[in-house]
């Protein structure tokens, strides 16, 4: 029984895999760039949803982790979130300001130095 059978089990194998059996199957990639230039492969579409499929079933897991701790150690948890996710907010605002600073002193030495070097030059 896959995943996704054990939260909708009144769906059809067709509907988990996404396959419509009364569809034509294109043979290759070749084929159906032919038929739909510009589109995207499918090829890359099964990458993009396996990477999307692989998270789903990690936050899945990590909730299912979560509701069953105690509610002291949820508590626990929750804080220690809150801790870390305003630790990395506040780095990030850091870093932001940091570049913005630089880039700002990066401005005024450009100004000073047309003004004062290319300046005396002209004398």
């Amino acid at each position: 029984m896959s995943f996704y059978s054990e939260d909708k089990p009144h769906q059809s194998k067709s509907f988990e895999t996404g396959v419509d059996p009364s569809t034509p199957i294109l043979e290759s990639s070749s084929e159906y760039r032919k038929h739909f230039p510009g589109q995207i492969s499918p090829e890359s579409l099964k990458e993009v949803s396996s990477d999307f499929v692989n998270f789903s079933w990690y936050w899945r897991k990590i909730l299912m982790w979560f509701g069953n701790l105690p509610i002291r150690t949820k508590f626990a948890v929750g804080g220690l979130g809150l801790i870390f996710g305003y630790a990395i907010a506040q780095a990030m605002l850091k870093l932001v300001a940091s570049i913005i600073s630089v880039a700002l002193l990066l401005v005024l030495l450009y100004l000073g130095y047309k003004i004062w070097v290319s300046g005396s030059e002209e004398n």
